[in-house]
């Protein structure tokens, strides 16, 4: 353990919890992975289903339960979180709470014409704002449903492409997520603390509470998506 000096939302590998121990590890660990689960309960990724923690606590509260019984409900359990899936489509939410604070919209991140990965105000009748993302050989990608093409490259900004980057997740409580793509995390530039309007997606640093936090949110039918909220 080495020390670190981390910037505000930037608290990876620094945030510790303090928990009255049991005297049985394999309790205490799935103790803290079910309060943890028991904070982001639902059906969009980075959540868990509400029949996986009740699993998880039948389990914890069985006063015949021991280790190995401990052990398999807390692999269980995280096994049971939520992801991304092929044939499914997503749009990518900021869960920067400052769009919503000082603007009273939600911020999502949208394909353009001219093949750059672009944020602004969530418009749910623009089919470049849907994103299929589904994994592929243990890294994840993400298909753009107006464009059909990929986010592929980094060149002051991300771009779109006919062959998708290597990326990954960082998943936090409350189903938050920073998304790691051609080394770095998916940031809205120019968020000006929260009054931006729009601009490029680049990379940055990682955290829950910044401009590099989103909610990958599950939209059922996007053509019926569209002529709704048309």
């Amino acid at each position: 353990i080495g020390y670190w000096s981390p910037g505000p939302g930037d608290f990876v590998g620094t945030s510790w919890s303090i928990i009255n121990s049991t005297g049985s590890l394999a309790k205490d660990n799935l103790i803290t992975i079910l309060n943890k689960a028991k904070q982001s309960i639902g059906t969009n990724p980075g959540f868990y289903p509400q029949s996986a923690v009740d699993a998880a606590q039948t389990v914890l509260d069985d006063a015949n339960s021991g280790d190995s019984e401990y052990t398999t409900a807390a692999s269980t359990l995280i096994n049971a979180m939520v992801l991304p899936t092929s044939g499914k489509y997503y749009t990518i939410t900021s869960a920067y709470d400052q769009y919503e604070i000082r603007q009273g919209v939600t911020k999502s991140i949208y394909a353009d014409s001219d093949g750059k990965v672009k944020w602004k105000t969530t418009d749910l009748t623009d089919d470049a704002m849907f994103w299929e993302i589904y994994e592929d050989n243990g890294n994840y990608v993400f298909k753009n449903y107006g464009t059909k093409t990929y986010i592929s490259t980094y060149s002051d900004s991300y771009k779109m492409g006919e062959t998708a980057a290597n990326s990954s997740f960082t998943w936090f409580e409350g189903g938050i997520c920073n998304i790691n793509i051609v080394n770095g995390n998916l940031h809205t530039a120019g968020h000006n603390s929260g009054s931006g309007q729009s601009g490029n997606v680049i990379r940055y640093g990682s955290g829950a509470t910044g401009a590099s936090a989103w909610y990958i949110k599950e939209v059922k039918n996007p053509e019926l998506q569209k002529s709704i909220t048309r």
